[in-house]
């Protein structure tokens, strides 16, 4: 899927509502969009962070050895992989990031949280490890704007199912509610919760917590 795109199609939605998913393609494509959208924004993430897509972000640094992958408002990107140099530094503050050019594959650099490829999942941070050399940085820089990174392996390689399931019961009840006269308007899945049915809040705190368990150590 690319960036803008709902988390569900209307083919899974009808696979999974049967008989009630009636009323226009369009109307349904923008109930699973709003639904996508909302679940981001309670997720505290871009929007259409879980979808597999090539971009380049910058990023600011704080001084410290990780550098979290969220912007200024606080979201968070997910990043799977990223090529050869595909991380690099305005060390000089140029605007060129024509500093050091760093990847994965530098045994100093690692993502977070540890273990997430050997799990499946994807990167919330990337560290910088020390060495003994001091030909490379160990501390991004602490300045706005001076970290890009380049990839195209941003988000899920697919939408976990569990994601797919959670939109496609918001983008129902919001079906349902307007049926009724109400709407389901609300910043996130926590503010609408009253108004959601409650297999659709029963997926979004199983889906919550899993996202807030610590990855085991793999040995």
């Amino acid at each position: 899927m690319a960036l803008a795109s709902a988390y569900a199609t209307a083919d899974q939605y009808r696979e999974r509502v049967g008989n009630q998913a009636s009323g226009a393609d369009s109307t349904l494509d923008a109930e699973l969009l709003a639904a996508s959208r909302l679940l981001d924004r309670s997720l505290g993430q871009h929007d259409g962070a879980l979808n597999s897509h090539s971009a380049t972000y910058e990023f600011d640094g704080d001084g410290g050895p990780v550098l979290w992958l969220r912007d200024r408002g606080g979201r968070q990107y997910l990043l799977r992989s990223v090529g050869a140099g595909g991380i690099t530094l305005d060390t000089n503050r140029t605007g060129a990031y024509d500093g050091y050019s760093l990847d994965f594959d530098d045994a100093w650099v690692r993502g977070l949280p540890e273990n997430a490829v050997a799990l499946g999942r994807p990167f919330t941070a990337i560290e910088l490890l020390g060495h003994i050399t001091s030909a490379e940085p160990t501390r991004w820089v602490a300045q706005r704007g001076l970290v890009r990174v380049t990839s195209t392996a941003w988000g899920w390689a697919a939408v976990p199912e569990s994601a797919v399931e959670l939109t496609v019961h918001l983008a129902h009840d919001t079906r349902e509610g307007h049926r009724g006269g109400a709407t389901l308007s609300a910043p996130t899945i926590d503010d609408a919760g009253l108004s959601l049915q409650s297999e659709s809040w029963r997926l979004w705190k199983a889906y919550e917590r899993s996202l807030t368990h610590r990855l085991p150590v793999v040995a």
